[in-house]
């Protein structure tokens, strides 16, 4: 006959650490990093986006005829 090896007891995992808050936590300093080092740039995207919005859905969705003015009144 054989032996057969006694089965190996596994220990318990171990408790698993709140990661999603210190990873989101990480991700906010690192993006605040990022602004302060290019404040410039960060600031003018910041005045043109809302700008370009408006031209697109107010002036250029319209002209191609699209958008929620193409229908016209009624």
């Amino acid at each position: 006959m054989t032996a057969s090896a006694a089965p190996a007891v596994l220990a318990p995992p171990p408790p698993a650490r709140a990661t999603v808050p210190r990873t989101f936590a990480a991700m906010m300093a690192r993006e605040a990093r990022v602004m302060r080092k290019n404040f410039l740039s960060t600031f003018v995207r910041v005045l043109v986006q809302p700008v370009l919005f408006v031209f697109v859905f107010a002036y250029v969705l319209p002209k191609l005829g699209g958008g929620a003015m193409a229908g016209g009144p009624g």
